[in-house]
């Protein structure tokens, strides 16, 4: 008998009641869907969101889970956004938006369904198809809708049951990720390999960096964020409502949890000119990656010493490059100023089950429009990964 047929599964509301160290070991190097992160995203919330965990264990052992939340409330959802852009209120009162929706996966580019390190190829597709069967159970039940957001979009257990269970499936606004050439032992290094493609913001970046001199522009890190909690947050609250026309989903504390649950794993940097702190920026690194999932820029104070492109993008390349990390993710948005600096896509798909045939048939032509305006938008992006790709082969 195959041991993976005897799989049950678990459903809790936090993690608080799920052993950190056993979640941590499903989750492997990957910071993003680890125990520590999404732990302070769910303490710190300024939002009510109801969180649910699906767990897959045999016998005592944890071989699978799926973080989700439940997006009831529209004014606080960052799916309808997602799919119907600034008609997003206007599709929910006419009955089209998909919520209540049980959203699966984490705020990042980690996999929706962790599955253990040492499964099999068919204990991976057993597990994962088990998790989903579980999530549609329990969603139907609810009459809660279904989406899993960030799928890799490459062959995996997860796009396969997706797929043959047929989900509706639109592209998502992709991240912009760097590769760090392993020949690359400072950003000296990283200035000459851009250089070569993009000579033009090669030589932006040496203005950018002698601006930040002048100025007197100082970045930092703080391994004690409580004295700059509020200062810190008033500053990602400021350019999250400018970018996004919503506040930052977080309280003040969130600085202080993650520190004190991630340690070197998360870095917060602060920018200053003189005594004013003018940017911060969180980045998470770990299994070699470095991830830069928050940034708070005050553009007035901060423009003399370009406080958003030597924070947001020169330091963490250098750290990154210092700490022999492989790949940096800058998430989404002005893909034309990533694309500049030699950053590719990583692309990404969504998934969305109803159970309505009428609300399926609208919500068909929405992912499929959705699709085509993110395509658009992230189009610098595209042609970046089309001229490294037909660079690799001239030269094979």
């Amino acid at each position: 008998e195959n041991g993976c047929d005897m799989i049950s599964i678990e459903q809790v509301v936090s993690l608080a009641h799920v052993d950190a160290s056993e979640w941590d070991h499903l989750a492997g190097p990957s910071v993003v869907a680890s125990y520590g992160w999404l732990r302070t995203l769910e303490e710190t919330r300024r939002s009510i969101v109801s969180s649910r965990y699906i767990l897959a264990r045999i016998g005592a052992g944890l071989v699978g889970a799926v973080a989700c939340r439940i997006e009831e409330d529209a004014n606080n959802s960052m799916l309808n956004p997602m799919l119907f852009g600034r008609l997003a209120e206007t599709a929910q009162r006419l009955h089209l938006g998909p919520l209540p929706c049980l959203v699966c996966g984490t705020d990042g580019m980690g996999e929706p369904v962790l599955v253990r390190a040492d499964a099999t190829a068919d204990e991976r597709r057993h597990v994962t198809a088990t998790l989903v069967g579980a999530i549609e159970e329990t969603a139907r039940e609810k009459g809660w809708t279904v989406c899993f957001r960030r799928v890799r979009r490459e062959k995996s257990p997860i796009v396969e049951v997706l797929t043959n269970r047929a989900y509706l499936r639109g592209f998502e606004l992709p991240s912009a990720y760097l590769e760090l050439d392993p020949s690359w032992n400072s950003f000296a290094d990283f200035r000459r390999g851009l250089k070569k493609a993009h000579p033009r913001t090669a030589k932006n970046i040496k203005g950018e960096l002698n601006r930040a001199k002048r100025a007197g522009l100082v970045i930092e890190q703080i391994d004690d964020p409580g004295p700059y909690r509020e200062h810190l947050h008033r500053l990602l609250d400021a350019h999250h409502v400018r970018l996004n026309r919503h506040p930052f989903p977080f309280r003040a504390e969130f600085f202080d949890q993650l520190k004190a649950r991630l340690g070197d794993k998360a870095v917060i940097y602060v920018a200053r000119i003189g005594a004013e702190l003018v940017g911060a920026l969180v980045a998470l690194q770990g299994g070699g990656e470095t991830f830069l999932p928050m940034v708070g820029i005050n553009h007035d104070s901060g423009r003399a010493g370009a406080a958003y492109f030597n924070l947001a993008y020169n330091r963490p390349i250098e750290d990154s490059i210092v700490a022999g990390c492989r790949r940096i993710y800058f998430g989404v948005g002005i893909w034309d100023a990533k694309a500049r600096r030699g950053c590719r896509c990583a692309e990404t798909d969504f998934y969305l089950h109803v159970w309505s045939g009428l609300q399926e048939l609208a919500l068909r032509g929405v992912c499929q429009l959705r699709s085509r305006i993110n395509n658009s938008r992230s189009a610098a992006l595209r042609r970046n990964e089309q001229e490294r790709g037909d660079g690799d082969a001239s030269r094979q």
